[in-house]
């Protein structure tokens, strides 16, 4: 689950401003919210949270990739397309050493699954 505070206005795909949230549902830690474009139909969930879980969730995040390097683990090998770039390559939030979200998936596997991608 990629972890940031929601600044959603556009839509991710057509960058309309047509959002409207279709489903809010509370849990334990976090708000989730079904949101939906007006233009093009486009559908997305986020999960709101507060900045303590958020600092939490960053640091266990930093303590994981500690353990793997101590471990020798490694890094879990990143999705490419036929080019040998991964999503996060071409994705226009990617700073060049990490993603401006500071998401944890950066450059994994589980950058497959983000829904704020944009090129």
């Amino acid at each position: 689950m990629a972890f940031a505070k929601h600044e959603h206005a556009k839509c991710s795909q057509c960058h309309q401003n047509e959002i409207y949230i279709i489903e809010s549902h509370k849990t334990q830690n976090a708000t989730r919210r079904r949101r939906a474009c007006k233009s093009c139909g486009y559908r997305d969930t986020t999960y709101e949270i507060s900045s303590h879980f958020y600092a939490e969730a960053k640091k266990n995040a930093q303590l994981v990739k500690k353990f793997r390097v101590l471990l020798s683990i490694g890094e879990i090998a990143p999705i490419t397309n036929s080019k040998g770039e991964t999503k996060c390559d071409t994705c226009s939030h990617n700073t060049g050493s990490k993603c401006s979200f500071d998401f944890p998936e950066f450059l994994t596997e589980d950058s497959i699954d983000c829904n704020y991608f944009a090129t």
